[in-house]
């Protein structure tokens, strides 16, 4: 991600000079940011966090959307969590931690229509024409190879 963002950073026209050069000096820049007093949120961050985490729905999606917010407060730092206003208990720390367990343990075994977005599917595809694995990922074995070994 890190690799990913500095590039990203680049095509934004942010200069080198900028941009941390190591991931220890990421991590640092990222620590002084969130606890520094550079982000602040104003009337327009609160109605940008308003329309995620109170999206306007009808009545049944919205209590349902609304368990996301488990994750979209829950992995927020917590002093940016404060500048919000949004609580956060021992409660919620368990449930997005059983969440995120349940996630591990689940999404592996789901159908890829489900588990990729779309984008996602149209990239394995392309690597898949090539013959080629994805960065950080094994090519798949055949079952039968496999059941060889």
């Amino acid at each position: 991600y890190y690799e990913e963002a500095k590039v990203t950073a680049r095509l934004f026209g942010i200069p080198d000079a900028v941009i941390p050069r190591t991931w220890h000096e990421f991590q640092q820049y990222m620590k002084g940011m969130i606890n520094g007093d550079a982000l602040a949120v104003g009337p327009t961050g609160r109605d940008i966090a308003a329309s995620i985490v109170d999206p306007p729905l009808f009545p049944g999606l919205k209590q349902v959307f609304q368990l996301s917010n488990i994750f979209s407060i829950g992995l927020l730092p917590p002093p940016l969590r404060e500048r919000y206003g949004y609580s956060w208990s021992v409660v919620h720390e368990a449930a997005l931690t059983a969440a995120a367990t349940l996630g591990q343990l689940t999404v592996p075994f789901l159908p890829s229509m489900i588990r990729l977005l779309p984008q996602a599917r149209r990239a394995m595809a392309r690597y898949a024409d090539a013959g080629v694995a994805p960065a950080g990922r094994r090519p798949r074995r055949h079952r039968s190879a496999h059941a060889a070994r």
